[in-house]
């Protein structure tokens, strides 16, 4: 059957399972020849255009390829389908994945024969795909700083897309692009997009990118002059009677010249400094502005951006921040307008991170009378009075003293239920459960937990409120001293009926499987008839959403309560959530999978085999998810020992994985590594088999855990170091022996049994001396 036909019948709900079958066989069996055919279909002007759409993704798919041999093809395609608008995106990506030399030249000459919007679009793509070298994105900077001033508005916007991408890899190109941002923020077509990047660059955005002027804060940070800070003022004072979005863009501008300062720390050029007569009033300004939404709840976008900017803003200014921002509080805290003494509070909780304590401790003094005040006023008001009270709780916890700290829960408790107050009354009450939760009495626990609890039933199980009510409840739960104890038995009871509430109108709501996960962690000893109820619940749960992370990590805490059946009948559940391209579930599965082998501890050897095969199937994978993969592998090395299923394989898969990182750092000569976190990992898992006493499973990897030991940084990897060598003393001496025999292992060793000898830990001293013998 010919390509194109298979390709319109994948668009087909009859034929699409066979014709999807057919290709994915055709990919797997003739890649070159499959990767021609999506590109003829890529050419032929002929078919739909969702026909040749699904060409150039499916292609994208296909590469890179080995051989060369349908590359001119190739090429000849995806450059064809650059100068059309419905296809320039997918091509793009494809280029991305085989950039051939004279790629950057072509787009050029693209842009040249009137395709400049299409080929800046690709040069956008090449840049955030990673497949821009640092000359190539100097030209096609070099381009798009001349496309700016093409006549048509579409390739205006392109241009600065193109160069908020190409930026951070066009070397010498940070003066032009600068000067072009500022223009561009400063014309009104453009402005938007200078300030926030494309609507497509969201991800990029939430990730750190920004938008053009963003991007310059950090990336021209060396070349910034004052001319160019005052027209950085210019620019957010022009946009600071716009919209709210468009405001708040500008004011994240300067947050991203903060945070660059920090970043340079005794490097920084002190650009702030020199702007903050210009900056802070923007600041003030930004604060008191009112919502353009008459209907705004708790939160204000320009007002919150002001607030971030004025947090970074301190951080880097110190003590001469506060002059005119507490000038500016205490004239704004008098005000007869409530929106003016909201802004004067968050002025004040936003500088607390940066100046000197001794500077801040009389003005917090001072202060605290009208911050307690505040409690009591109207939503917008003590809202930002909570928020300012929760950063000096959690920054400066001793200028807040007991009585301050009894008034504050005391209004708390009475407000929980007020939906609009409670992230930030929650806030401020953990900062205040920080402090008391440890002597908090049975009773005013009982009280807080129960206030709680109402404010979560009336707040939407979705919302922020409700999450940050059960994270202050969980905070409680965690701290409260053991006569808390019964009390915490009446949450769990509440928890679990509400759960049950909850899932007769679909899924539990996360923030309440949190809690129950925290609650039973603490009444686990105690609740253990409540096992059967929970495995039931879980179940329901999972079988609505089966990548539920905290339903997943809960299977942990049901196996803490001894209740193996209910956990081998949720395990399927475990297994299946095990996968790399379920990142977080996967995460979840493996925190629970730890739980349940601890838990267990013998009684978890009829699940050993498909947890280590699930596992290692993970740690294969590397990345986060791998070295999480390979520490809980190491769990069960700790309960199961020599009777670990395919014990050999997983001792080889992990040298397998480590063996390439120990090169690297050998090579390094022992400068800290980025994968120093696994080679710790697997070193501990060697030691947890021989904590076993099985000496016999790793008789042919002692030399490897030996060579480990200088990767050793964390206090935890370091005792560890020392308890394996203690075991190869006494299990493998001839080859400890030998390894000692090496200046730098010795010198290693010594460090780790001086380490042993100072631990008031006595099983470290004890195996600091067995080492020692050995010197």
């Amino acid at each position: 059957m010919a390509f194109p036909e298979l390709l319109r019948q994948c668009l087909a709900p009859k034929e699409r399972g066979a014709a999807e079958g057919r290709l994915l066989e055709l990919r797997a069996t003739e890649p070159a020849q499959f990767a021609v055919g999506c590109a003829q279909a890529l050419q032929d002007a002929q078919l739909p255009a969702e026909v040749r759409q699904m060409a150039a993704w499916l292609l994208r798919g296909a590469l890179p390829l080995t051989g060369a041999a349908a590359a001119v093809p190739l090429q000849a395609a995806l450059l064809q389908a650059l100068e059309s608008p419905a296809l320039c995106r997918a091509a793009a990506l494809c280029c991305a994945k085989m950039p051939w030399p004279q790629l950057v030249p072509q787009l050029l000459q693209l842009g040249q024969r009137g395709f400049g919007k299409e080929a800046l679009k690709a040069m956008a793509l090449l840049a955030e795909e990673g497949a821009a070298s640092s000359s190539s994105a100097a030209s096609m900077a070099e381009a798009a700083l001349k496309a700016l001033q093409a006549p048509d508005l579409a390739t205006r916007l392109a241009a600065v897309e193109a160069l908020t991408a190409l930026l951070p890899k066009a070397a010498g190109s940070e003066q032009a692009v600068l000067a072009a941002a500022l223009g561009a923020a400063k014309a009104s077509e453009l402005r938007l997009e200078a300030l926030s990047g494309p609507a497509s660059g969201a991800e990029r955005r939430r990730s750190g990118g920004g938008g053009l002027l963003e991007v310059c804060a950090r990336e021209c940070y060396d070349v910034i002059s004052g001319s160019d800070l005052q027209q950085l003022a210019e620019v957010a004072a022009g946009c600071a009677s716009g919209s709210e979005l468009v405001a708040s863009q500008a004011l994240e501008v300067w947050e991203a010249l903060a945070a660059k300062e920090l970043e340079m720390a005794q490097r920084s050029r002190g650009l702030l400094g020199q702007a903050a007569p210009l900056l802070l009033p923007l600041l003030q300004q930004g604060l008191q502005r009112k919502p353009e939404d008459p209907g705004w709840q708790e939160r204000s976008t320009l007002q919150d951006s002001a607030r971030a900017c004025l947090m970074a803003t301190a951080k880097v200014l110190g003590d001469a921040v506060l002059q005119p921002i507490l000038a500016f509080a205490s004239t704004a805290m008098g005000s007869e307008d409530m929106w003016q003494r909201r802004a004067a509070l968050l002025a004040f909780g936003a500088v607390q991170d940066g100046p000197s304590a001794p500077t801040l401790q009389p003005l917090v003094q001072m202060a605290l009378p009208r911050l307690l005040e505040a409690l009591t006023a109207p939503s917008v008001e003590a809202s930002s009075a909570f928020w300012a009270l929760g950063r000096l709780l959690e920054l400066h916890p001793a200028a807040v003293p007991d009585d301050a700290q009894a008034r504050i829960f005391e209004v708390a408790v009475l407000r929980l239920t007020e939906p609009c107050l409670a992230e930030q009354l929650c806030y401020c009450l953990d900062g205040v459960v920080d402090q008391q939760a440890a002597v908090l009495e049975p009773r005013l626990f009982g009280t807080v937990a129960e206030s709680l609890l109402k404010g979560a039933q009336v707040a939407d199980p979705h919302s922020r409120a409700h999450l940050a009510l059960f994270g202050c409840l969980n905070e409680l739960l965690a701290r409260a001293a053991e006569d808390c104890l019964p009390q915490m038995e009446l949450v769990l009871e509440e928890v679990m009926r509400r759960a049950d509430v909850e899932l007769s109108r679909g899924p539990v709501s996360r923030s309440l499987l949190s809690c129950l996960r925290v609650v039973l962690q603490r009444v686990s000893e105690r609740s253990k008839r409540c096992g059967p109820a929970l495995g039931a619940l879980l179940d329901r749960s999972l079988r609505l959403d089966p990548t539920e992370e905290e339903a997943l990590r809960a299977i942990g805490s049901l196996a803490a309560l001894g209740d193996a059946q209910a956990v081998v009948a949720l395990w399927p559940f475990l297994l299946s959530a095990l996968r790399v391209d379920l990142p977080d579930p996967c995460l979840a599965a493996i925190s629970a999978v730890t739980d349940v082998a601890k838990a267990l501890g013998e009684c978890f050897a009829p699940l050993g085999a498909s947890a280590v095969e699930a596992l290692a199937a993970v740690a294969k994978a590397g990345g986060r998810l791998g070295l999480r993969a390979t520490q809980g592998l190491s769990a069960i090395f700790e309960v199961l020992g020599r009777h670990t299923p395919h014990l050999p394989e997983l001792l080889a898969l992990l040298q397998s994985l480590a063996g390439p990182k120990l090169e690297e750092f050998e090579r390094s000569q022992g400068a800290v590594h980025e994968s120093q976190e696994l080679l710790e990992v697997v070193l501990l898992a060697h030691e947890a088999l021989l904590c076993q006493g099985d000496s016999a499973a790793l008789a042919g990897s002692a030399g490897f855990a030996l060579r480990l030991l200088p990767a050793m940084r964390t206090a935890k990897a370091r005792r560890g170091a020392l308890k394996l060598l203690r075991h190869l003393a006494q299990e493998a001496p001839l080859e400890l022996r030998a390894f000692l025999a090496q200046g730098a292992a010795r010198s290693c060793a010594t460090e780790l049994v001086m380490m042993g000898a100072a631990s008031p830990n006595s099983a470290l001293r004890e195996a600091a001396n067995t080492v020692r013998a050995l010197l």
